[in-house]
């Protein structure tokens, strides 16, 4: 699937997260388990190649995340891809930590599934 070069943000985000679970078939995809693989552990996260890799409270399976801000606004992507479930928020408030919301919205969906 080719974007057109003005597509809006959130267009770029969710497609980038569809490839990221699977459902965009590209050349690319051989890369996702190297993208995926843990090289890092901490005490309550593991780091793969740009995703942070946390357990959610009641499900049970692995949440592949990535947040951040940048001159007044906040992005948060995750995606668990047992359950086919992931979420994109952006926001144009960038002194909000959208990990707390994103990662609830997860629990939700992977609870009503």
């Amino acid at each position: 699937m080719e974007l057109p070069a003005n597509a809006p943000p959130i267009i770029l985000w969710l497609t980038f997260l569809s490839f990221c679970m699977g459902k965009e078939k590209t050349s690319l995809n051989a890369i996702l388990p190297i993208m995926e693989m843990p090289y890092h552990s901490f005490e309550t996260f593991k780091m793969a190649l740009g995703w942070k890799i946390v357990s959610l409270e009641g499900v049970d399976a692995q949440c592949y995340c990535l947040g951040g801000s940048l001159f007044g606004f906040a992005m948060y992507i995750g995606y668990v891809p047992e359950k086919e479930v992931g979420v994109v928020i952006l926001a144009n408030q960038g002194d909000f930590d959208l990990s707390v919301l994103g990662e609830e919205i997860l629990c939700m969906m992977n609870l009503s599934q």
